[in-house]
């Protein structure tokens, strides 16, 4: 990943302002890259709502099944300390997928294995 941010495979595509998953007050950037032939995404959301004692650096990478305007399920596979650090697990994920032919689990996997340091345990998240 570059500092203009992750390096977007040539099959998926970055969704500007997502409004269906914007939080409402909420000023951190919701990033949403969505596959082009596939209804299928992955998403790099704040973990914690702003609010005393919050940890606003933690991340939610998530995959997305469904289109860019209606997803059917959402579900996060890392939670990740730093806005940079989950975009990184966002582009292995994208990777991962055109790699493992769209098995999304293997693409999951992948970007946890490859994201090893970045990408908080439940241990961690205990902490």
């Amino acid at each position: 990943m570059d500092s203009e941010g992750p390096t977007v495979p040539d099959d998926w595509s970055e969704v500007e302002r997502p409004d269906h998953i914007v939080e409402k007050y909420d000023p951190r950037p919701v990033i949403l890259f969505t596959h082009e032939e596939a209804e299928v995404g992955v998403h790099v959301l704040p973990d914690d709502p702003i609010a005393p004692h919050a940890d606003t650096e933690r991340w939610r990478v998530g995959y997305v099944e469904g289109d860019r305007d209606e997803f059917r399920e959402a579900e996060p596979f890392a939670h990740v300390h730093g806005h940079e650090n989950a975009l990184e697990v966002a582009e292995a994920f994208m990777q991962a997928y055109h790699r493992t032919n769209g098995d999304v689990a293997a693409a999951e996997r992948s970007a946890v294995e490859g994201a090893e340091g970045l990408v908080e345990t439940e241990t961690d998240a205990e902490r």
